[in-house]
């Protein structure tokens, strides 16, 4: 049995352990995205981009292949078949999984296709000013309809 001295530093040891995490959990960690400016220091929100296919009546299109081609060299960015959500949405990256961008952002060509329709975009894609944290669209339109 401890003595009275050894259960109170124990149970004041114990006391520190539960407590200091959940000071630190409090405070906002910062992470760094991929690839930030030298130097910056990002927050811990992630941002995708994701677009949304519907059909000429506006419903959802969830059966679709997507593919995101960077337009500079051809290279295939992202190859996903099937929606992510119920409401056509499909992830095509976050800011981790993101291919590294501009922060004043590229052109990238977005085909969609389901079954005999298909619909191709242009869109602008980069990193936000002035940190470079995020992904993010910088231009073109996320609703794709697919006639």
């Amino acid at each position: 049995m401890p003595t009275p001295r050894l259960h109170n530093l124990t149970l004041a040891a114990a006391v520190a352990l539960l407590v200091a995490p959940a000071t630190a959990c409090g405070q906002k960690a910062p992470e760094r995205s991929i690839p930030a400016a030298r130097g910056t220091v990002c927050d811990a929100s992630m941002r995708v981009v994701a677009i949304r296919v519907v059909d000429s009546a506006g419903r959802p299109v969830n059966d679709a292949r997507v593919e995101l081609r960077r337009a500079k060299d051809g290279a295939v960015v992202v190859t996903r078949t099937g929606a992510t959500s119920s409401g056509g949405d499909y992830v095509l990256f976050d800011d981790p999984s993101a291919p590294a961008m501009a922060k004043g952002g590229e052109n990238f060509t977005l085909s969609v296709t389901s079954g005999s329709r298909k619909s191709v975009v242009t869109l602008v894609l980069g990193r936000t000013e002035p940190d470079g944290c995020h992904v993010a669209v910088l231009k073109g339109d996320q609703r794709i309809v697919l006639p």
